[in-house]
This record gives structure tokens, C-alpha cells and sequence, in this order.
């Protein structure tokens, strides 16, 4: 971010230093969502298709089921604001496939979506990888109304320096 900034506002700026620099900027995600899709094919068991289709299965149950459908598809990934933005959680949920391929757990998500009782229940399996028995994630984290309301400053989270 502070390259960026410095860049922008190379005026502005003398000195930039950051704790965790990007090596490299990518400004297009397509090249961060190619490689995602790439390391996915990897377990050669169709994983990335699994993925594409519950995420479309999700979207489609956000956009198309009752409101009560909607509310309890949010709840099983523990969301307490039951009209956090469509666009918000998908985002939640593109990042359970992109924190698990990129950050080590590759062969365990795959090995999840590729087994034969996936297809049996899977937005549940899904919703229960996220969770507290794996990846942990919180998808009320992600309710960016929310979030932006909520200027109190937590030392034990990292994500306040996206708001702006």
C-alpha cells in the first residue's frame, strides 16, 4: 500500500516503509484468480469444478431463494446480519477458496470437495470447512456496512487499514 501511495503521490512522499510489502503488485486479479484455478486442477480430481459449482450454487440461493431460504443459508456460516450484501459474502466465500489454496491447505480442501459425499450436502461441508473445525473464518467480517460502521480500534485485527 505505501508503494502505491508513493507512487500516487510521489509529491507527497519522501520515505515509504512497510511491515509486510508486497513483492508483487498484481493490480488485475485475474492473474491471482488463474493461479488459483491452476493449483486447483492439481489434485486432478476436479476440485475446481466442486468449486465453481457450490459457489454458483450460493449465489444462486442468494439471488433466487425466499428470504427464509436466504436467512438460513446464512446462518449455517454463522452470519448474524441477515441483510449483509450478497456481494460481501461472496466475498467471504471466494476467500475460503483462495486462503485454503494459497496458504498451504490445498490438498485438504480439495481432497473435501472431490470425496463422493460432497455432492450429498455440499454448501453445508463448505460452510463447515470455514468454519471453527478448520479455516475459522468469521463471515460477519465481511459485512462491510458493518465493518465501516464499527470505527472501535482492535489491536488483535489487522483488517481496519482496508476500510478506507
Amino acid at each position: 500500500m505505501v508503494a502505491w501511495f508513493k507512487n500516487l503521490y510521489p509529491d507527497h512522499v519522501k520515505a515509504a516503509w512497510s511491515s509486510s510489502g508486497v513483492i508483487n503488485a498484481i493490480e488485475e486479479y485475474t492473474e491471482y484468480d488463474m493461479d488459483l484455478y491452476l493449483q486447483a486442477q492439481k489434485n486432478l480430481g476436479g476440485c475446481h469444478i466442486e468449486i465453481s459449482q457450490v459457489t454458483n450454487d450460493i449465489e444462486k440461493a442468494l439471488i433466487y431463494n425466499s428470504t427464509d431460504d436466504k436467512e438460513d443459508l446464512y446462518k449455517l456460516f454463522g452470519v448474524t446480519n441477515f441483510d449483509m450484501d450478497r456481494r460481501d459474502f461472496m466475498s467471504f466465500i471466494a476467500d475460503i477458496w483462495a486462503g485454503g489454496i494459497q496458504y498451504g491447505n490445498r490438498t485438504y480442501l480439495c481432497d473435501v470437495l472431490e470425496h463422493e459425499w460432497f455432492d450429498m450436502a455440499p454448501i453445508e461441508i463448505v460452510a463447515s470447512i470455514a468454519g471453527p473445525d478448520a479455516f475459522n473464518m468469521n463471515a460477519n467480517e465481511y459485512d462491510v456496512e458493518a465493518f465501516v460502521a464499527n470505527t472501535t480500534v482492535d489491536e488483535h485485527k489487522a483488517t481496519r487499514q482496508w476500510s478506507w
